[in-house]
């Protein structure tokens, strides 16, 4: 058996070998579904849960194959990949993979590591936890729900039945308030659970699941957790720090990364709790003018990302950019972003100041300042260029013309870049004829080789997304771009980079 799992260990990339291996014997047919049905539903090829699901009229064959199974993924899935759904039947429900739980209430998945629960709405009547204790193992280390209804019953046997847990994650997973309190989920119910996951890495969750809960309870339950290195902490108040630095042993001694939605005046009061952080994503619940300020006091910081979300628009300084740059020398991502159709004003952000954070930052990595009122051109552009080698994505306001760039240096100025936004009128719309389009864009490509996408914002003749294609396939390079105007969409099209 040793030989052979090395053997179909080369046939995890083609699925069908391995079936077809399983069809020979008893031993291969083990040690062959060991690997393919390691990973179900995790990718195409790899057997999926509707397949699982066909098992289910032999009892006996369905926990054979389950036994193998490390990693079980539910996902919202179309009838063409689904031969058991009803053709006839026009409901969003029938797309959904989660519908199935029930014909595995009485099967054991003895070896599951990984728990993956995708899908829309229509989630949350599959996703209840007489359907999902099944799948509560002694090795199970991630748990990641997108909609459901979860109760305190499932957070107790959660807790007694799964000590290796490193990640839970509950997305657009509500509180559920009931008279029943057998039904009805707490927080003192939940937060004893989190205590009871020594092991327990990182925790994410929606805004929603603390609605009708104690937020400060779960949050100092969280506190307390030793493994702990991210998390989300939605509704943080300025209450909760007092009782923070009043546990005994210390809050979040491990703590590298937190999500949090707050108002700026907490994110001061944040940093003697959060000494370790190494990435920080806020979310603004109001205006902020002090925000990078209090966000320099953070000293170990790697990764930044400040959304400011309602209220008045926002107001970032050049000044304090700079404070931010001189105080976290190691930061490698940068992004301040706006909800669509609310954008924070640039106060003094000028070429000067980006020639300085460049400089200030040779590390810098992702760089996206979506503001309006900067004054840049084509000179910030150089500075990152010039100080950042490494620079992966840019993402800035500025009136750029590429045609001086490219004069100007004639040689590779972004060797890292794949990825470039630059958010107002360019000379790019001059390019009218074919010929000057095939040299622009090989000057482009000459000064970012690598460049997989460019997003320029207000140039109407660029607009049509052909007309690069046919360029870059002229000069034997495939790539993709992101052209179009007054397309709010297609600038937070950037954000999954």
């Amino acid at each position: 058996p040793e030989l052979l799992s090395i053997i179909f260990g080369f046939l995890k990339q083609h699925p069908p070998s391995l079936a077809a291996c399983m069809r020979t014997n008893q031993t291969w047919f083990v040690e062959a579904g060991r690997i393919l049905w390691a990973y179900c539903g995790l990718s195409r090829g790899s057997p999926r849960v509707c397949n699982l699901q066909a098992l289910s009229r032999d009892p006996h064959r369905l926990q054979l194959y389950a036994n193998f199974i490390q990693n079980l993924y539910f996902r919202k899935e179309s009838r063409a990949f689904d031969e058991s759904s009803d053709s006839g039947s026009d409901s969003d429900d029938t797309f959904e993979e989660t519908r199935y739980h029930s014909s595995f209430v009485a099967v054991s998945f003895p070896r599951l590591k990984s728990l993956t629960l995708r899908g829309g709405k229509a989630c949350s009547h599959h996703n209840r936890p007489y359907n999902l204790h099944q799948y509560l193992q002694p090795c199970l280390e991630t748990i990641d729900i997108h909609h459901g209804i979860l109760t305190s019953g499932f957070f107790n046997s959660m807790k007694d039945r799964c000590p290796r847990l490193r990640s839970l994650a509950l997305l657009d997973v509500p509180y559920l308030c009931d008279a029943d309190p057998n039904v009805n989920l707490t927080e003192e119910a939940f937060a004893s659970c989190l205590q009871s996951l020594p092991l327990l890495k990182s925790f994410g969750v929606s805004q929603s699941f603390f609605v009708g809960l104690k937020a400060d309870a779960i949050i100092l339950a969280l506190a307390g957790c030793p493994s702990l290195e991210s998390t989300d902490l939605p509704l943080l108040s300025v209450d909760i720090f007092s009782r923070l630095k009043q546990l005994p042993g210390g809050s979040f001694p491990r703590l590298k990364e937190v999500r949090v939605t707050t108002p700026e005046t907490c994110i001061e009061k944040m940093w003697p709790e959060f000494l370790k952080l190494r990435t920080l994503n806020i979310v603004l619940s109001g205006s902020s003018f002090t925000a990078l300020q209090a966000c320099a006091m953070f000293k170990n910081l790697h990764r930044l990302s400040i959304l400011t979300d309602k209220g008045k628009p926002s107001i970032v300084k050049g000044t304090d950019l700079i404070t931010l740059a001189e105080s976290c020398s190691g930061l490698r991502m940068l992004h301040i972003k706006s909800r669509p159709g609310r954008p924070s004003r640039a106060e003094g952000i000028t070429d000067g100041v980006i020639n300085q954070l460049a400089e200030l930052l040779p590390d810098l990595r992702y760089l996206r300042l979506d503001l309006e009122g900067t004054y840049l051109t084509e000179e910030s552009l150089s500075s990152l260029g010039q100080h950042c080698p490494l620079l992966t994505l840019c993402a800035i306001h500025a009136k750029v013309r590429f045609r001086r760039l490219i004069d100007r240096f004639q040689r590779t100025l972004f060797p890292c870049l794949h990825h470039l936004a630059v958010y107002a009128y360019s000379d790019l719309d001059q390019e009218r004829e074919a010929e000057d389009v095939n040299t622009l864009a090989e000057g482009l490509l000459q000064l970012a080789p690598g460049l997989n996408s460019i997003l320029v914002e207000g140039s109407p003749y660029w607009r049509d997304t052909e007309v690069l294609e046919n360029t870059l396939h002229n000069i034997k390079i495939r790539r993709r771009r992101y052209a179009v105007q007054g397309d709010p969409s297609a600038w937070s099209s950037l954000s999954e980079f």
